[in-house]
């Protein structure tokens, strides 16, 4: 990844808060997929949020607020209010665990595993769809830009349009994302409108094609060409 857009999580090991599922299932399609297991740390034989929570305070800000809103804090020599002023803006949202406005585990989570497990770095977070973005009334629970290898000198990048569900059983969990999957891909077009007028206009991604030496009218053309709706399915079970 460029360095100009790297990743926002920070605040912790990730390992130290959940442990890999090895298996060697597949969810069985054409296209490239992959199916990952993780579970939070077993302490007294019960998982254990302990850390969870210490995690997600450390990252709180980075979920609620854009690079640039986060630079301005620290301009302002005023980083200390960051996470209160998340939390206040979350407050706003809605209730804590509303789901659709950013304020349920399930889409938070999500934001942390496409940015520290897909390696894919936030475009947008659920937060931000719904303050910044909440004319487009989008379906998903974040987006975020994945790199992959280069093709013929030129990045190759993907939108990841990611979608979250959390329940208590793991079948209901699974059928509620899909369908959350396929309403996205419903109104793709309205998806695609909201990231050419909220992310592919913004500074950040100017700067990472810049760095790239890709005149930028270039670079949008070949990067409408390229994306393709992903969508990232997060299934949290919790017990």
């Amino acid at each position: 990844m460029i360095d100009s857009f790297d990743k926002t999580i920070s605040g912790g090991k990730f390992d130290e808060v959940f442990t890999e599922v090895l298996h060697a299932e597949t969810l069985g399609l054409k296209n490239p997929e992959q199916l990952r297991l993780f579970h939070l740390n077993v302490n007294n034989n019960a998982f254990s949020s302990d850390r969870l929570e210490v995690f997600l305070r450390k990252n709180i800000g980075q979920y609620v607020f854009s690079r640039a809103q986060i630079e301005n804090y620290r301009v302002e020599d005023d980083v200390y209010s960051v996470g209160l002023d998340a939390i206040d803006i979350m407050k706003r949202n809605g209730a804590p665990g509303q789901k659709g406005t950013g304020n349920d585990l399930g889409e938070i989570m999500l934001y942390v595993f496409l940015e520290q497990v897909l390696g894919a770095p936030k475009i947008m977070s659920k937060v931000e769809l719904q303050t910044g973005a909440k004319q487009y009334e989008s379906k998903c629970d974040g987006i975020h830009l994945l790199s992959l290898e280069q093709t013929f000198g030129i990045p190759y990048y993907h939108m990841v349009f990611g979608t979250s569900s959390i329940m208590g059983d793991m079948k209901k969990a699974v059928d509620s994302t899909f369908d959350a999957i396929v309403e996205i891909d419903k109104q793709s077009t309205q998806e695609r409108i909201l990231a050419e007028n909220t992310v592919l206009a913004s500074p950040l991604i100017e700067k990472l094609f810049r760095k790239s030496k890709i005149c930028l009218y270039r670079a949008r053309a070949r990067l409408f060409r390229m994306i393709q709706l992903m969508e990232f399915s997060l299934h949290i079970i919790w017990a």
